[in-house]
């Protein structure tokens, strides 16, 4: 039996906030990368960007991460992107950590409510005798975005222990759980300390000791008042289910990537095809980018052929599958 989950419960069904696509706009547009380049495939498009509550699919934002990789060139733009989100971005979960306790009460908090942040690891807080450290793990979606991912994660969770505290800590090492990339002098510039490639796990590690300190704007009625919000709100977005057309789309190609009758999407294809235009996207944009994705993720499964694997996301030929992948090579 194959390790993979089922695409559906990775990201087409998994919500997100505008607010990671905009930092990722912010930081990537200094590159000189154009908006449009960005925002391609995604379904978002500009005048989106001024309602940051707004919520798309992962798989979406997914694509944004993916077009600031390729359009940027730069392959260390995830610790750009993770150490631009101020805590104050992830709404109540940022208020409930601001005016927590202390820094352990904070952090417990904030990584038992995945759906209000950055949601494409399990997060988990461990302290052992004099040291804690925060494990990212579970990855399952895309492979070739781990390391941005990764990075936008570690850069995201450092940030916010700093911003929670009011002060910087001194982190006693990183490891990371993948080879050392390109950019791999860029994360002792910004950790400020020793960086293990190839490691078990990938994660931050400090001194215990920190976790008992003190929040300098702790309020226990503001804090209470918000971590009710994030339980409330954590339950909504459980049930989410992608509105925009997109969004609908998504789910259904992954779900169905070699079909082409779209008579659940409750439209015509000619009414789906025009929708798609008016935000900057096609049918066969949705569809290459749906199988591109499949291909990558299944092809180190060893369970799998050539012609299987093209047969899995969504090709009669395994000619069609190496077209697609060699014109995005």
């Amino acid at each position: 039996m194959s390790s993979h989950p089922a695409p559906d419960r990775l990201s087409t069904r998994r919500p997100a906030t505008l607010h990671t696509v905009i930092v990722a706009v912010q930081i990537v547009t200094r590159h000189g990368v154009p908006l449009e380049a960005l925002l391609r495939g995604t379904g978002i498009v500009p005048a989106d960007l001024a309602q940051p509550d707004t919520v798309i699919s992962q798989a979406q934002e997914i694509i944004v991460f993916a077009n600031a990789l390729s359009a940027s060139g730069d392959s260390g733009i995830g610790l750009a992107i993770g150490d631009a989100i101020p805590v104050t971005a992830y709404g109540y979960r940022g208020i409930a950590m601001l005016t927590s306790p202390t820094l352990e009460v904070a952090l417990r908090l904030a990584f038992s409510c995945p759906l209000l942040a950055i949601c494409y690891f399990d997060v988990a807080l461990h302290a052992c005798r004099d040291e804690a450290r925060v494990v990212i793990g579970n990855y399952v979606y895309r492979p070739d975005l781990l390391v941005l991912n990764s990075d936008v994660c570690l850069a995201a969770i450092r940030r916010e222990i700093f911003g929670a505290l009011g002060r910087e800590i001194t982190l006693r090492r990183v490891t990371l759980a993948f080879p050392a990339p390109a950019h791999a002098a860029r994360y002792e510039k910004l950790f400020g300390c020793p960086i293990q490639f190839d490691a078990a796990e990938t994660a931050l590690y400090f001194a215990a000791a920190e976790l008992g300190s003190p929040l300098p704007l702790a309020h226990p009625h503001a804090f209470e008042i918000a971590r009710q919000q994030c339980e409330r709100k954590e339950a909504e977005l459980a049930h989410w289910m992608p509105g925009d057309i997109v969004g609908r789309l998504l789910a259904w190609l992954y779900e169905n990537p070699g079909r082409q009758d779209y008579d659940q999407l409750g439209l015509s294809l000619s009414t789906l095809q025009r929708r798609l235009r008016s935000v900057g996207t096609s049918l066969s944009e949705m569809r290459a980018i749906v199988r591109r994705d499949l291909a990558v993720r299944y092809s180190n499964d060893k369970t799998y052929s050539a012609k299987k694997l093209a047969s899995k996301v969504g090709f009669r030929r395994t000619e069609s599958l190496n077209r697609l992948l060699s014109n995005d090579s």
